[in-house]
């Protein structure tokens, strides 16, 4: 099987796989003898802030010397990307070889019926990383917790639950006691889990599964921190919690939310000590410092304009980059550049996001089906007293955004991982998504 096939086969299964009960995903992997039960697994859930925890984490586990897998999605330009150890995506041969191994066994196992798309990516990460002998392997779930394909492990050496709020209400449940619920299936039996800093709803909720799972749990009662560096080269800050106390904690992403996705990182870092695992605080801070996370508050140069890149795709997310741009922006002009889907909170997002901008460009993906109109994104904007432009196709709409934005301005691209992936793919010249 060549790239391309592998690359065919899987876009085939977003539309026509079928989503197979845990029993049978645990027949195909008994095929490959059950890799999902060798791993050292990290295992991390939420609504926000989840792929960034796992990339802080993999990224202090590498700092100490361990063989770090990473699984995260959705990716920004190409599968491999959701598949990296020590930093390195897993290369088009090893992509090709395991998804003919994958169609191979499914259609011995299950006949024409082709596994769902995010299944044959999770069976795919179990093999690949158990044959790659890493150390240990960061898994962030797709969705929710406790039905998500993530989930058939039975032992991991810890759960992560990072911010919860509103998101895929017509998965998960409409309040936030379901939503917190659904996401506590990844805590397991006399496995500790840590818990982001949440409100007494959640942490009740968290705590009553952790109880009933006798897993110990780690949930900080407060986070003191002071910043004293934040712009877009980085930010700098103390942070002290019950667990542990760094005077100056380093890191390369932007906004004060991610604060406490490293404090999330560093609890993890406590728990996994106590269980035995070896890391050192000086490893701990320079994996922080270290943690690339693309697409998530990234900052590039491009043709003398500074273009921010951040994947806020939910209302939580647009609110916390609304507030970080008031430090952000310092009086410099700003353009949004946005699309949103279909099965977001769009208006309340849209809103959040237009609060900030002194021009707009309303645009879709290049694969645009899930994508809100510009038409209703436009009808949508409350506050329509500045410049408003829609445009279809978003690398002409880039080139809006770049024309109307003057040299010391900033043009800020949010509200779907997908549009974000399409803009910097033309910026980086990756060319169309593969």
């Amino acid at each position: 099987m060549t790239y391309q096939q592998a690359f065919d086969y899987l876009i085939k299964s977003y539309s026509i796989g079928k989503k197979r009960e845990f029993d049978d995903l645990r027949l195909f992997l008994a095929q490959f003898g059950n890799p999902q039960e060798k791993l050292k697994i990290i295992h991390v859930a939420g609504t926000n802030g989840k792929g960034s925890v796992c990339a802080m984490l993999a990224s202090i586990l590498r700092q100490q010397g361990y063989r770090a897998g990473l699984f995260t999605s959705p990716d920004l330009h190409k599968f491999n990307e959701r598949f990296s150890i020590n930093g390195e995506y897993i290369s088009d041969e090893n992509f090709a070889k395991y998804m003919a191994l994958i169609k191979e066994t499914s259609e011995w196992l299950f006949g024409d019926e082709v596994m769902s798309y995010f299944q044959i990516l999770t069976v795919l990460a179990f093999m690949y990383f158990h044959d790659e002998n890493v150390d240990f392997y960061v898994m962030e779930t797709g969705i929710g917790g406790r039905l998500d394909s993530t989930n058939i492990i039975t032992k991991p050496v810890l759960s992560v639950i990072t911010a919860i709020s509103f998101d895929h209400m017509d998965i998960l449940g409409n309040t936030i006691e379901k939503i917190a619920s659904e996401k506590c299936g990844i805590i397991k039996k006399n496995c500790p889990c840590v818990l982001y800093l949440q409100g007494e709803l959640v942490y009740n909720t968290v705590k009553q599964h952790t109880e009933e799972k006798q897993s110990e749990l780690f949930a900080p009662s407060h986070i003191d921190f002071e910043v004293f560096k934040n712009d877009l080269t980085g930010m700098e800050f103390s942070l002290k919690n019950d667990y542990y106390n760094y005077p100056i904690v380093k890191l390369n992403l932007l906004g004060e939310y991610q604060i406490r996705n490293a404090a999330t990182a560093l609890t993890a870092v406590c728990a996994l000590r106590k269980y035995g695992v070896e890391i050192s605080d000086q490893n701990a801070l320079d994996g922080l410092a270290n943690t690339v996370w693309p697409g998530r508050m990234e900052v590039i140069e491009y043709n003398s304009r500074t273009i921010i890149f951040e994947g806020a795709h939910n209302a939580e997310g647009a609110e916390n980059l609304a507030r970080s741009m008031q430090t952000y922006a310092q009086g410099r002009d700003v353009t949004l550049l946005t699309a949103i889907l279909k099965d977001k909170e769009y208006e309340i997002m849209l809103n959040n996001l237009n609060s900030f901008a002194d021009k707009v460009v309303l645009t879709r993906p290049v694969y645009g089906a899930r994508a809100v109109t510009v038409s209703t994104l436009y009808t949508t904007m409350q506050d329509k007293n500045k410049t408003i432009i829609t445009e279809q196709n978003c690398r002409r709409a880039l080139d809006i955004a770049m024309k109307i934005t003057p040299p010391d301005g900033l043009i800020v691209c949010t509200g779907s991982l997908y549009l974000v992936g399409d803009v910097r793919a033309v910026i980086k010249g990756l060319g169309e998504r593969s």
